[in-house]
């Protein structure tokens, strides 16, 4: 390959995975909206499963 090509792929990968999971989260978020029983399902599993942790604030950001 190219160099070209190789810049061309690595930007297609990129831009690709991000927008797929930029998506991806608009649909779930409009989902649950739509679901309110699953959406409160779901916060009570985070709840359990999230039990005893702290919660994140921006002073946890990587």
């Amino acid at each position: 390959m190219s160099a070209k090509e190789i810049r061309d792929q690595v930007v297609t990968i990129f831009l690709a995975g991000h927008e797929t999971t930029a998506a991806t989260m608009c649909w779930v978020w409009y989902l649950l909206s739509q679901h309110p029983t699953v959406a409160a399902r779901l916060q009570a599993e985070l709840d359990t499963v999230l039990a005893g942790r702290p919660r994140p604030t921006r002073t946890c950001q990587a």
